[in-house]
């Protein structure tokens, strides 16, 4: 700021106004402070859904939502994305929420059917025995006529009793057994739906996040536990979507979960994780056998690459990173581990499989020892 001579002798007083910032700049400075905050908020938040499982919907909309953010240039247009994202998790909640609570019936209709079994059973002992009793009275009685006549009138008579009690005891039995039966048959078809929606991807059928995550704390806190594990990701899949269509994305999805479900075992976990990323848990393999099952699986896959309705082929590929489960592992280290390997593959140009070892202690000291 300067001053300078004016009429009068008064000063006047000169203001940089140039080098201050201009006002319309503001928002835009607003929108790129809020932008990482908002990001990593996303990013947790995806996770979070991820981990109750049958999330596709929401979490697509939030890897949507985080595109998006790259090229909002105002607070407004930002809140905007946060408003459309969190309206999709409320949505999912809402869902899960009603899930959730239509098992819980399911688990108290099973409770109170066994309660109401055993009502039956003790109700229908109790009046049966007293039932008996009371025959058991009248027997009594018999003995103490004197009348052949009559004794036989009264024993012809107790014997039908005995029988008609004996019969009805039994069709009661019958149709309780059968009510059961049919009421425990549909409780448990409804049991092994939720299971199934509980358990797996709605979409590939493959195993969900939540299964995966509990499968490898399983594995890396078991003694002597040995596993590899492969993350995988389908390149380029938002492009897929926007030139052939969602419904040309899913069957991709599908021919990969397909594939990878079909290269390894039963007791191997394939599991979708949501959008374009699966991941396997192979039990009792080394890299190299592993490795050698997922190029099996990515050579089925390049034969059945579907066609767009111009008859092309839909060129798609998949990235894998891959890590073994050593002694000194956690569960967290072998997913950044794999991890990695799948940063380097995608870093490498896509399309390929990288696998990222351990470094042993003995090689460590060979290291060393070169250095």
């Amino acid at each position: 700021m300067a001053t300078q001579s004016g009429l009068g002798g008064r000063e006047a007083i000169e203001l940089n106004l140039r080098e201050m910032p201009r006002r319309d700049d503001a928002p835009a400075q607003q929108a790129d402070a809020l932008r990482p905050v908002l990001d990593q908020a996303f990013s947790l938040i995806a996770d979070c859904v991820a981990a109750c499982g049958d999330a596709d919907g929401p979490i697509g909309m939030i890897q949507d939502c985080r595109v998006a953010l790259s090229n909002a240039g105002s607070p407004a247009s930002l809140a905007e994305l946060c408003i459309t994202g969190m309206e999709a998790c409320r949505q999912f909640l809402a869902r899960h929420d009603a899930t959730e609570s239509a098992r819980r019936r399911q688990m108290v209709e099973l409770v109170e059917l066994v309660r109401e079994a055993m009502a039956t059973l003790v109700g229908d002992t109790t009046a049966f025995d007293t039932s008996l009793v009371a025959s058991a009275e009248r027997f009594d009685a018999m003995l103490k006529l004197e009348s052949l006549t009559q004794i036989k009138i009264l024993l012809t008579r107790e014997v039908g009793e005995i029988k008609r009690l004996t019969e009805d005891r039994q069709k009661s039995w019958t149709a309780t057994l059968s009510g059961f039966s049919t009421r425990i048959s549909e409780l448990e078809v409804q049991l092994a739906v939720s299971e199934q929606q509980a358990t797996s991807d709605p979409l590939t059928g493959l195993a969900n996040r939540a299964v995966f995550d509990r499968t490898l704390k399983e594995l890396s806190t078991k003694l002597g536990s040995h596993f590899a594990l492969a993350l995988i990701d389908v390149d380029n899949f938002k492009s897929v979507n926007d030139t052939h269509g969602h419904l040309m994305g899913d069957e991709v999805l599908n021919i990969v979960a397909t594939c990878l479900r079909s290269a390894f075992r039963n007791e191997d976990v394939v599991s979708r994780h949501g959008g374009d990323e699966f991941a396997v848990l192979i039990k009792d393999m080394t890299l190299f056998h592993a490795e050698t099952r997922i190029c099996g699986a990515l050579d089925s896959m390049i034969a059945s690459r579907p066609y767009s309705e111009a008859g092309e082929i839909i060129p798609f590929t998949l990235s894998v990173g891959l890590a073994e489960f050593s002694a000194g592992d956690t569960a967290r280290s072998v997913v950044q581990r794999a991890d990695e390997a799948l940063y380097d593959a995608k870093r490498q140009g896509k399309n390929r499989v990288v696998r990222r070892e351990q470094l042993y202690l003995r090689s460590l000291m060979k290291a060393r020892k070169g250095a």
